[in-house]
């Protein structure tokens, strides 16, 4: 086939094919004739960190559809013959070249077309980031690191994704407290240092080190009075969503000057996350 098909349209021709199937089971219980099914036509269905991998459990199929939330077609591919793996591409990210592409979060169907009927499957994919651990950094070489936070994250959900950016609000630096960028491509974050990984699967966890300077004190300002206070964290997710929380921190340890800043630093800083998170 080279026809491209639309939501509607296969739901329509499921349906049809539904009832088809029904009266092959019906004679099969007389006959002992049985009809395919989706279960019988793929044998697995996987999301890796980038693609959605179908493998096909016969070579009765000649198509794989898979369409996206909005009811358009993500992609479809024609099934050569001898062929047991399909892939569909839903996210590209090459930083380098700041290529990346990220696919709409929801449900999908697939759809695979055999002897010119089709059937489908639901298949979820919507990343959950959600902020496991936030912490100093203190592995740096410089005073200056000691002012820069380090945050774990997790996908809990059923899609890929990854971070792409982290700002504040209210911290102790206030060059910190940005927007996050406009543009995810360009991950302003640092750790992991391999750009594999960056994305998140579904149930990986990555750390991430911030690139601003948010634990850095002005000289001249009493310090005691802002040790307990409150500052908001945002982070950037690469389907468009983010994530704030509140970080409630603590300093200790030796008191280090910067230099040619003006600003100070804590050898000892706790850091304490602030209950709900809240997804933007």
């Amino acid at each position: 086939m080279s026809h491209r098909y639309n939501r509607r349209a296969f739901l329509v021709g499921l349906t049809g094919s539904s009832l088809g199937l029904a009266g092959c089971a019906s004679r099969g219980e007389a006959g002992g004739l049985t009809g395919p099914t989706f279960d019988s036509l793929v044998s697995d269905v996987s999301i890796g960190s980038r693609d959605v991998v179908v493998e096909l459990a016969s070579s009765d199929v000649t198509e794989v559809v898979l369409i996206a939330p909005d009811g358009t077609v993500f992609d479809s591919q024609q099934v050569q013959t001898g062929t047991s793996i399909v892939r569909f591409q839903i996210i590209e990210f090459d930083s380098g070249s700041n290529i990346t592409s990220h696919y709409l979060p929801g449900t999908y169907d697939l759809v695979v077309v055999a002897d010119d009927s089709e059937f489908r499957q639901e298949l979820s994919l919507v990343p959950d980031v959600q902020i496991t651990g936030v912490r100093q950094y203190r592995e740096g070489n410089s005073s200056f690191d000691l002012a820069r936070i380090v945050f774990t994250a997790k996908n809990a959900g059923t899609g890929p994704t990854w971070v792409y950016d982290a700002t504040f609000e209210d911290a102790p630096n206030y060059t910190a407290n940005n927007d996050l960028i406009n543009e995810p491509s360009i991950p302003y974050v640092e750790l992991p240092t391999s750009e594999g990984d960056y994305i998140m699967s579904s149930g990986e966890e990555q750390s991430y080190l911030i690139t601003s300077n948010p634990l850095a004190f002005p000289e001249t300002e009493s310090n005691y009075e802002r040790q307990f206070q409150p500052f908001v964290m945002q982070i950037g997710i690469a389907d468009s969503s983010s994530i704030e929380t509140t970080l409630i921190p603590t300093y200790g340890g030796n008191q280090v000057a910067l230099s040619q800043v003006d600003r100070v630093v804590y050898s000892r800083v706790g850091l304490e996350i602030e209950r709900p998170e809240r997804n933007v």
